[in-house]
């Protein structure tokens, strides 16, 4: 059969199966089965919660990655050392065993001229909100009563805290 024949023969052939499939309505059963099926699939590609515990930032670790620069520290009520350095381009916190970096999100409030209210990460993004001065646990700490809240890359938060934002020039 030649070319020009055997295109000839297939076209009606495909064009029928074609319509074939075109007249095929998906059964409410089918809709369900379907739904199911994707909701089954984005359960098992979804990582389960892990929540963290950021550690203390100690002078060694300030004096080693340079965060004795102008910036804000967060310290959690009842803590004495920071646990996470804001400054105006870049952010730390010590987790998960190592230094996280974070990059300070340029659409977000700035908290002073040196850091942002926003901090996104390789494994996390990080947001502080101000919380009313009567929020303040009265532990004598110096700054601003704030709210830290950590996100994973799922948007689902695996660490909040309630401390207090002290900022240097």
């Amino acid at each position: 059969m030649t070319r020009k024949g055997l295109l000839g023969f297939c076209t009606p052939i495909a064009l029928a199966a074609l319509l074939t499939a075109c007249h095929h309505q998906p059964t409410p059963e089918d809709r369900a089965s379907d739904a199911k099926d994707i909701a089954m699939v984005e359960r098992m590609n979804e990582t389960p919660l892990r929540p963290i515990q950021p550690k203390p930032l100690d002078a060694a670790a300030i004096a080693r990655f340079g965060l004795d620069r102008p910036g804000c520290m967060f310290t959690k009520h009842g803590q004495t050392a920071m646990i996470f350095f804001a400054g105006a381009q870049d952010g730390y916190m010590l987790a998960d065993g190592d230094l996280q970096r974070f990059a300070a999100q340029e659409d977000t409030a700035q908290i002073t001229d040196n850091a942002r209210t926003g901090y996104v990460g390789l494994r996390y993004t990080v947001d502080f909100l101000r919380q009313p001065s009567d929020m303040d646990s009265g532990d004598g700490m110096d700054g601003l009563a704030t709210r830290m809240i950590v996100h994973d890359p799922h948007h689902r938060v695996v660490f909040t805290a309630d401390g207090a934002m002290a900022c240097h020039n």
